[in-house]
Formats: structure tokens, C-alpha cells, sequence
């Protein structure tokens, strides 16, 4: 079944077209995504290592946590910009 969209891209580019028509929508179309996480280790590792970072401020009223961990955050990205800034060579500035 062909739909009103895919007659469309198919006349703007058919190279385009040809391209999707030859590959699964599981690999193009969001529709098609499994639902399953496949990435957990990766996702657990970040919640981890962000909890292992605030447990400072974890005994703390939750005003002054959050407040605790909005200055962290600001640093850290602080940090990273330096560290960017620091490698970058041409005029433009590299993504962060």
C-alpha cells in the first residue's frame, strides 16, 4: 500500500524514495521503533554515576539539594565549554 506521502517523495526525489522503499520501516520509521529498551546497561550506568555524585547533597533539605545540584550541573558544563573552547581551531565553536 502506497501512501498519499510516499507519491509525494516519490516525485521530489526518487533516489530518496527508492532508498526507503528498499529498507524495513523498522529501520526508518519511528512507528516500527520497539518499545523495548535495548540500551538499559548504558542508561543504569548514568543514573549511577549521577547518584553517586549527589549523594552529598542528599541529606539536605530539598531546596537547598536542588539548589546543591543546579550549581553542580552549572559547573560541570562550565568545565566541559572550557575544555571545548580550549580545543577548538576554527571561528565557529564545536557543539557541547
Amino acid at each position: 500500500m502506497v501512501s498519499l506521502k510516499q507519491e509525494w517523495m516519490k516525485e521530489l526525489n526518487l533516489a530518496t524514495w527508492e532508498w526507503f522503499n528498499n529498507k524495513p520501516p523498522e529501520q526508518w520509521s519511528k512507528a516500527y521503533f520497539s518499545e523495548k529498551c535495548n540500551r538499559d546497561m548504558l542508561l543504569n550506568n548514568v543514573y549511577e554515576s549521577f547518584n553517586s555524585t549527589i549523594i552529598i547533597a542528599r541529606d539536605k533539605a530539598i531546596i537547598t539539594m536542588i539548589e546543591w545540584i543546579r550549581e553542580y550541573l552549572m559547573k560541570r558544563l562550565q568545565k566541559n565549554r572550557d575544555i571545548a573552547i580550549g580545543k577548538q581551531r576554527g571561528q565557529l565553536c564545536p557543539m557541547i
